[in-house]
């Protein structure tokens, strides 16, 4: 009985992990979006410059890691 316990406990912190990682990156790939300047490249550009989709993107490897 320990011993299911203890996976229950790892697999409820795992699932936790992925749903943090999962929103917090979705929040961060919108604020990138909404931050971003102008049109086309433009837009892209200032988006890259932005730490919000360095942070998405660290967000998602995280997730995938504990996924």
């Amino acid at each position: 009985m320990h011993r299911l316990r203890r996976r229950t406990l790892v697999s409820f912190i795992a699932w936790l992990t992925v749903m943090v990682f999962d929103t917090g990156g979705q929040l961060t790939f919108k604020a990138a979006a909404n931050h971003g300047g102008g049109e086309g490249m433009a837009h892209w550009r200032a988006m890259a410059r932005k730490p919000w989709l360095g942070l998405g993107l660290l967000s998602f490897v995280v997730e995938f890691v504990a996924w």
